[in-house]
């Protein structure tokens, strides 16, 4: 069985790259209907340096496997949605040794695919116009003009290049596509982070409107500390919330950026709203003693809530390395799965180490199988 969280008979959420899966990234595939495959951000990426350890084999492998899923997944999606082109966002078209990338890839992901038939697409842009658009793969990516100056080049790869004749692509910010009686709204820019420094993403609200029924992917708005993310939270009004939350791992998170991350927290739960952490938050190894700290109820990771256990692996690295410290001659770089597959002893150490973590391999199988 498919693992997945059903948000209504129309609505079915499966979770790719993301921290509590061991991985940094915020990909999810949304199947609709039956019909429509939605993929958002389809990327992966792994922290250069945590604590001052490099990423550990276990990592890396686990990385390759579901890049290589996201890159099969890409070809029969229907919509791709780019919130904006950060690494662990967006699949960037040139080589990226820890995002497991390269033109190739990028070109694999975005431009091709394998629908027999185009399908038309009613969308509405935010001048209100209405379109039918005929494509294969629709694509929606946050304008250029919206990111920071490192990200421009990123962007420019992809709108300033000719596209296949099936495949579309379209600003994101302020549009909705109906598919029948489910909507996707994607937002204006919202501050990528605490302050607008750091240029901007959209955030992706679902609606079925047949079961009035909303989720809402916040992207990375850091927890909505920013008052117009936190009030586009709250407009919304979404049922289930997958938020990234804040990068309290980083020394320079003030305690301000903390206080207005508490303060969302506790409205979100006050009105019944059902709230995943989704991404920047679960990096650290502290994140269960955040919410004793602040007196919060515990908030589940991803995979936590829809497999009931997750492995954190980046928040875990130091003790990864010391559980099992690989030396150069036990991996073999001709076998990319090498470790996966025939790591034996590693696992037998995690066994060892972590009783719990047979649940994670188990859920792993799964997951790289459907």
């Amino acid at each position: 069985m498919m693992y997945e969280l059903k948000v209504t008979p129309n609505i079915k959420i499966i979770p790719l790259s993301n921290e509590s899966i061991g991985v940094r990234g915020f990909s999810f595939l949304i199947k609709i209907k039956q019909k429509y495959d939605i993929l958002i951000d389809p990327s992966v990426s792994l922290a250069p340096i945590k604590k001052g350890f490099v990423p550990h084999p276990f990592e890396i492998t686990i990385a390759k496997l579901l890049r290589e899923k996201i890159l099969r997944l890409s070809s029969s999606a229907d919509l791709i949605f780019m919130t904006h082109y950060h690494g662990d966002h967006y699949t960037i078209p040139w080589e990226r040794k820890l995002e497991f990338t390269n033109k190739y890839i990028h070109e694999k992901i975005y431009y091709h695919s394998i629908k027999k038939h185009k399908q038309t697409f009613q969308i509405i842009f935010q001048e209100h116009e209405k379109k039918k658009v005929l494509s294969k793969k629709m694509l929606f990516a946050i304008s250029p003009k919206y990111v920071t100056w490192n990200q421009i080049k990123r962007a420019r790869y992809l709108w300033e290049r000719p596209l296949p004749e099936n495949i579309s692509l379209h600003p994101a910010e302020n549009t909705s596509i109906l598919l029948e009686d489910v909507e996707i709204e994607i937002s204006s820019p919202l501050p990528h982070g605490y302050n607008e420094k750091r240029g901007n993403v959209v955030g992706i609200l679902i609606t079925d409107h047949n079961y009035d029924k909303k989720v809402l992917f916040s992207s990375d708005i850091e927890g909505a500390t920013n008052p117009k993310s936190m009030n586009y939270l709250l407009r919304k009004e979404a049922d289930v919330i997958f938020l990234d939350g804040i990068g309290f791992y980083h020394h320079k998170t003030e305690q301000s950026q903390i206080n207005a991350f508490i303060g969302v927290l506790e409205m979100l739960l006050d009105l019944g709203k059902e709230v995943i952490m989704a991404h920047h938050f679960n990096r650290s190894e502290m994140r269960e003693e955040f919410f004793k700290q602040y007196g919060l109820p515990y908030i589940k990771t991803v995979f936590e809530r829809i497999m009931g256990a997750h492995f954190l692996l980046e928040a875990q690295r130091k003790e990864l390395w010391s559980i099992y410290p690989f030396k150069e001659e036990e991996l073999n770089p001709k076998k990319p799965y090498y470790l996966y597959l025939n790591g034996e002893k590693f696992v037998n150490s995690l066994y060892n180490n972590y009783p719990e973590t047979k649940r994670y391999f188990e859920f792993l199988d799964k997951i790289l199988s459907n």
